[in-house]
């Protein structure tokens, strides 16, 4: 008798604890089901001079807004996903929906589908509401073309003309989230590894296209003298005013190229509608 009944102690206190796992198992997916938007805390810019300008390719950090920056690309006929974590993560839930319908569709068993849960669940990661446009494959010379005044860059030592217009990069938009205006846009191309020259001028009259807005580098690299890019090092003009950061920069990878990027950003942690809006609640 007392054998029995130490059993049914034990075997309802092997049922309380599965219940409670499978409770907080419930709780965690409700949670996570319910993840909301979490943005850091923002500053107003420090001390120190503004920026005399803030756009890069026609794009206005500070100032543009996700609408109307889409609209623009779309009717490039640019195709910029969505690669931040919360767009990638929709990205998957929206293939394996597609993956599960299909299975549905051939009478098949929708727990045979890996990872069919993940439809519903959503990760804390995707508290960052911040979207991410990245536009792979875009011709060099087609985002040059998107600057109104790009004929009135000044001349570069190295010569005169806009940059190298042939090959491809990738430019990049990044909002802290769909309610927030452009914090960022960069673009990212790559010269083989025997266009040293070439990449050099590339450099010489981005910095020149950035100097005409925003005045001399605050950052400059010292002359060489020469055409050489040192293997791994990085060679970069830079500016930093208390609302805007802008840089550009040439490293030479070797064999795997020399690759040269763009960067203009209201720097972080300043709100990113401090230029549009100075006088805001703090």
């Amino acid at each position: 008798m007392k054998r029995r009944r130490r059993l049914w102690v034990v075997a309802l206190a092997v049922g309380g604890l599965l219940a409670g796992g499978g409770l907080y198992r419930l709780a965690r997916m409700r949670a996570a089901s319910r993840v909301v938007d979490v943005l850091p805390s923002f500053t107003e810019p420090g001390a120190g001079p503004r920026a005399p300008g803030s756009t890069l390719f026609g794009f206005e950090v500070g100032t543009h807004r996700l609408p109307e920056v889409k609209t623009r690309l779309m009717a490039l006929g640019w195709d910029c996903p969505d690669t931040s974590m919360r767009g990638l993560m929709q990205k998957m839930r929206e293939e394996k929906l597609a993956e599960i319908e299909a299975v549905k569709a051939r009478g098949g068993d929708v727990d045979s589908v890996t990872g069919a849960s993940m439809v519903k669940r959503r990760s804390p990661k995707e508290a960052n509401p911040q979207v991410r446009l990245t536009c792979e494959g875009i011709s060099i010379g087609a985002v040059f073309a998107l600057d109104p005044d790009i004929a009135k860059t000044p001349a570069s030592p190295t010569g005169t003309s806009p940059s190298p217009a042939g090959g491809s990069g990738r430019l990049v938009l990044v909002f802290d989230s769909p309610a927030h205006p452009l914090r960022h846009v960069s673009f990212e191309r790559s010269h083989r590894s025997d266009e040293v020259a070439l990449a050099l001028k590339d450099f010489s009259t981005a910095t020149a296209r950035l100097q005409r807005d925003l005045g001399p580098a605050h950052k400059a690299p010292p002359v060489a003298g020469d055409d050489s890019l040192p293997w791994l090092t990085p060679v970069e003009s830079a500016w930093a005013f208390a609302d805007v950061h802008a840089k550009v920069m040439v490293i030479n990878w070797g064999a795997r190229g020399i690759a040269l990027t763009e960067t203009l950003e209201i720097p972080w942690p300043v709100r990113a509608d401090a230029r549009a809006a100075p006088l805001a609640r703090r």
